[in-house]
Parts: structure tokens; C-alpha cells; sequence
């Protein structure tokens, strides 16, 4: 292998900081995982969690007193398969050429690549189809009447309120701060205008990808 690293001779002049890396932000990976590295496992290996089904409450039996109810959880079973890497390999000669760490100043490039195929993968796995209920925004046209609406289809579904998200295009975050039912809202207008974040909506966190 040979890496690509233009002027980085220590007989030129070369500046020590790099121009900020041209990437992507993926904020909202935050909200899109359960974090379940507290249990030991190696690549191949399936670590099953579970659904748990909610129960009902029933009456209060004078001749059987309290009687005990059915439970059900379902296996979630997630498969150690897809394990991705980015990895930086500086050799000597490369390493006594310069005196730029080169190993730190491609951390951050190598940072990016596994977010972006995290996001890859992730998205990759979401469809139509795989869902019940939907709703369908016109493209370029979303406005707080739509996040309402995807409140409304979540409330419907039992969709718990803590932690809900929603990821949309460039276009519709810009409708969005479009929207003077969103900037002209003393709450939450400082935000939306000043950083250009859309931010919570509705109980929905919005995030642009």
C-alpha cells in the first residue's frame, strides 16, 4: 500500500494545522442506537435482547385474590456481522519525512468513515414497507402541521414520547425554518435562527441528512 500525502517533506515549509475535513455530520446517531456494549462479545457472535409486551391491569378477585397474569417478551436477536473498520498505517520513512503527526490529523477522516457507513447501513434497513402506518409528506413542503402529524401517527401507535426523532432532507429542514409557526416562536426561535437549527418540534428532534 502507499498513502497519498502530497508536500510533507521537513525540507519545505509546511504548515503544521490542515483545512477543516469536508465531511458530513451525523448528529443523530446519538438518538439511533441502544448501546449494549456492557456485554463482552467478538465478532460472529448473536446477542439476543428483548421486546417486552406491555400488560394489562385486571380486577381485584374476592375468591382468588391476586391472581397472577401471563407475561410476554419477544427475542430481539442482533448478529455480530457487520463489523466495519478504517484503518491508518504511516510507515517509518513516511513518519521521520515529516513533522506533522500524521497519525492524529487522520483520525478525524477515519472517524467520518465508519459514522458514514454506520449511517449507511442504518438507513439502508428503513423502507416503506416494513411499516404499518405511514404518512406521506409532499417533498420539499414539511411544516409544522407535519411534525403535529407525525406526533399524531406515534401517539396512535403507542410509540413512547421520550427520545423521538425525525431525519429529513436539506430541503425540508429548510422549509422547516421556512415555516414562521417554527422562527416567529418566541421559544424557540433563537436557535432556529441564529444556528440554523431546527431543534425540537412538537416533542420531535429534528436533524438533516
Amino acid at each position: 500500500m502507499a498513502n497519498s500525502l502530497a508536500s510533507v517533506s521537513n525540507g519545505k515549509l509546511v504548515s503544521q494545522r490542515a483545512l477543516s475535513l469536508l465531511v458530513e455530520q451525523f448528529p443523530f446517531l446519538t438518538s439511533a442506537y441502544s448501546d449494549f456494549s456492557d456485554a463482552s462479545a467478538r465478532k460472529g457472535d448473536v446477542i439476543t435482547t428483548h421486546l417486552v409486551t406491555a400488560a394489562t391491569a385486571v380486577g381485584y378477585s374476592t375468591t382468588a385474590g391476586y391472581v397472577a397474569g401471563d407475561r410476554t417478551q419477544t427475542d430481539c436477536i442482533v448478529t455480530l456481522n457487520n463489523l466495519v473498520h478504517s484503518t491508518v498505517a504511516i510507515n517509518d520513512d513516511e513518519a521521520a519525512s515529516s513533522s506533522i503527526n500524521l497519525i492524529e490529523r487522520f483520525a478525524a477522516s477515519a472517524a467520518h468513515a465508519l459514522g458514514k457507513q454506520m449511517v449507511d447501513t442504518l438507513l439502508g434497513t428503513i423502507s416503506a414497507a416494513s411499516y404499518t402506518s405511514t404518512m406521506t409528506v409532499a417533498a420539499d413542503v414539511l411544516s409544522y402541521r407535519s411534525i403535529v402529524s407525525m406526533g399524531v401517527v406515534l401517539d396512535s401507535n403507542k410509540v413512547p414520547s421520550a427520545s423521538r426523532y425525525a431525519i429529513v432532507s436539506p430541503n425540508n429542514k429548510a422549509s422547516l425554518l421556512n415555516d414562521s409557526s417554527i422562527v416567529a416562536n418566541a421559544q424557540i426561535q433563537g436557535d432556529a435562527i441564529r444556528t440554523g437549527s431546527v431543534g425540537i418540534v412538537n416533542g420531535i428532534e429534528v436533524f438533516s441528512y
